[in-house]
């Protein structure tokens, strides 16, 4: 009888696709880049030389992975000194470029617009910052010393632009693109694609 050896065969082939379908553990996290919004809603991402990085943040008691925050200009200039955050600091395994970060810094802001990277960066008191991308990476993680800084302004080509989408004062709003190539002075790392959606800290 030939039934029972039919209903094997039979059960084998529905189980076999939830066996297949299972992810393995060591599987590398499927992530896209988040649209250009802007509602503050903490998200952030780019391409670090061709390669995929989200904002991420996976810690207990660690900064937003996104963050944005504004004080007065220096000197008494009109205006804000805007600083942005993009942290990626995964506890899962799997993940590109653990333990980096992203800062873009505008001395002077009033509104939306489009603000040059590329101008050297002294190591002086804020006040003589011009504006900046930065990126940094740990040269041995999980560690925390010591760091690669990626500089707009560092090396030949290391320049850049910020567009800020919006800014919101009242709303505690802020959110742009950026794209800039930063160098530590010895080599270089190119961000394409970028764009942050943040609220905004206002710290007077």
């Amino acid at each position: 009888m030939r039934i029972p050896s039919l209903l094997l065969g039979l059960s084998l082939v529905l189980v076999a696709p939830t066996f297949s379908s299972c992810k393995p553990d060591n599987a590398t996290p499927r992530e896209k880049l988040p649209p250009a919004t802007d509602k503050g809603l903490e998200t952030g991402g780019f391409r670090l030389d061709g390669v995929l990085w989200v904002a991420l943040q996976q810690h207990l008691f660690a900064p937003r992975q996104v963050s944005a925050s504004i004080i007065r200009a220096y000197d008494g200039q009109p205006g804000y000194a805007l600083s942005v955050f993009l942290y990626r600091s995964p506890v899962d395994e799997g993940y590109s470029n653990p333990g980096t970060t992203l800062i873009l810094y505008v001395p002077n802001i009033t509104g939306p617009g489009r603000f040059e990277l590329g101008q050297v960066v002294p190591t002086s008191i804020p006040s003589d910052w011009p504006a900046y991308g930065l990126y940094t990476a740990p040269d041995n993680y999980p560690g925390t010393v010591p760091y690669s800084s990626y500089y707009t302004g560092r090396g030949p080509g290391s320049t850049g632009h910020v567009l800020i989408t919006r800014f919101d004062r009242t709303a505690r709003v802020v959110s742009g693109t950026f794209e800039f190539t930063a160098g530590t002075g010895s080599s270089q790392v190119k961000i394409t694609e970028g764009r942050f959606d943040a609220p905004l800290e206002v710290k007077f």
